[in-house]
């Protein structure tokens, strides 16, 4: 009997060695398939990098593994509008045959030496980006001294201390976003005469997510969502910027952001005072300049200094203009008799 269980503890230790060993061999395959995968892809990053780095009219050239393929091409100062878009067709296509980069979220940004000006362009726009890449030439070439980034169809993970992190798009919807930040980007003027000479100048690329402006304290922007702005939204920006009697930026945004709750077009003004009052009497003086923007439903925001415009109800006042407010807290007795006057439900 001890010899029965002796021998069918040896077959099932026998047994069990071999499922171990097998176990062991197809991770050791596996290891080689995804080491043999990442060697053949750096190989084809590297032939990628040396065939970009002959071109005409191209600098400098640099590749990067990280949640992205990116390449980076740094222009010659006299690089044409066609050697730009060649550039972007040579990358195309030699991704196209690059067998081991096929599962990888890849992009490619051309960058001028010495200028911000970027063109970016993310594996879903690599077909119509060398088209692109000319109108990005052009328009970076009527703004010399301003910073023009253009995104193309370019997603990429955010990563954080635990691994890849949410998925972050941009430059989906039309011709892509294209961010101006004119050089004097703190006077609010030069927003609007941005706007309007592309407008004159530029009348092809009003489907584009446009930004013009800058961020921060003191800084605002203007976007628009697939168009440029109307004589009435370029008035709201003007009153809204020319009162500055509590100093304050503008930051107003027509364009529809994707998110998990409604979106609306909105305005948030941002004071340099830390006083919760000051944000109290700007909202009183601007509310009506904002509800000019209906019929259609409007956020408005207005924050003191130390709120990093958050809607703290103790440090802002947040009003939705022609609509129910949002339901994530009751409005707060400062923000009451502004919802209201002009709240809609």
């Amino acid at each position: 009997m001890f010899n029965l269980k002796l021998n069918c503890a040896t077959r099932r230790y026998r047994a069990g060695g071999r499922r171990r060993l097998r176990f062991r061999w197809a991770v050791i395959a596996l290891v080689g398939i995804v080491v043999c995968s990442c060697s053949r892809g750096t190989e084809e990053s590297r032939g990628i990098e040396a065939a970009l780095d002959r071109m005409p009219g191209v600098h400098q050239v640099s590749t990067d593994f990280d949640t992205n393929f990116s390449t980076v091409v740094v222009l010659a100062g006299d690089a044409s509008a066609e050697q730009t878009k060649a550039v972007i067709e040579v990358f195309r296509d030699r991704i196209a045959a690059a067998s081991g980069l096929q599962r990888r979220r890849i992009d490619i940004e051309i960058r001028w030496g010495e200028q911000p000006s970027s063109f970016k362009a993310g594996r879903d726009g690599l077909a119509a980006a060398p088209d692109r890449a000319v109108q990005w030439h052009t328009l970076s070439h009527a703004f010399p001294e301003d910073e023009v980034a253009w995104t193309y169809k370019w997603d990429s993970y955010c990563c954080d201390d635990f691994g890849p992190g949410d998925l972050i798009a941009k430059g989906h919807n039309g011709i892509g976003h294209i961010s101006l930040k004119p050089l004097d980007a703190n006077d609010f003027r030069a927003v609007s005469e941005t706007y309007r000479r592309l407008i004159r100048e530029f009348p092809e690329l009003a489907g584009a997510e446009w930004e013009v402006g800058a961020w921060g304290r003191k800084s605002g922007f203007l976007r628009m969502d697939n168009r440029y702005p109307s004589e009435l939204e370029f008035s709201v920006w003007q009153r809204l910027n020319e009162d500055q009697t509590l100093p304050h930026s503008v930051h107003m945004v027509t364009r529809s952001e994707p998110r998990s709750y409604p979106t609306r077009p909105h305005v948030s003004e941002q004071l340099q005072s830390s006083n919760f009052d000051d944000a109290k009497l700007l909202a009183e003086k601007h509310l009506p300049i904002v509800a000019e923007l209906g019929p259609a439903a409007v956020d408005y925001l207005a924050t003191s200094r130390d709120s990093l415009a958050s809607s703290d109800p103790d440090r802002s006042l947040r009003i939705t203009i022609g609509d129910c407010q949002y339901r994530d807290r009751p409005p707060s007795p400062a923000e009451q008799p502004l919802v209201e006057r002009y709240g809609k439900c």
